[in-house]
């Protein structure tokens, strides 16, 4: 079963989408499910690599444990970072 989304747009992108749908001879309804679709994916690889940016040694439930150890679980910090944030400081303990 899905769920309807009703919105508004304004008239020239309703008839920049009517253009793409005659000329892919597809539907409003289905140029605008791709559209989504795609944006969703893009998404997802943003945030992956935002989240790689921030903290390239954590990992989230976006993405596979790393730092080699393949027994921590997602989501745990890593020996390497501290859950601070911040960088370790040398000689301290991990948090």
């Amino acid at each position: 079963m899905s769920d309807v989304v009703a919105t508004r747009f304004p008239k020239e992108t309703i008839d920049e989408l009517d253009a793409v749908a005659r000329a892919r001879r597809r539907t409003r309804a289905e140029i605008v499910r791709e559209a989504v679709a795609l944006y969703l994916a893009r998404w997802a690889d943003y945030a992956i690599a935002l989240d790689r940016l921030h903290a390239p040694c954590a990992s989230s439930a976006l993405l596979p444990a790393t730092c080699g150890s393949s027994t921590r679980p997602r989501g745990a910090p890593c020996a390497q970072r501290s859950t601070t944030g911040s960088p370790p400081t040398p000689g301290a303990e991990s948090d």
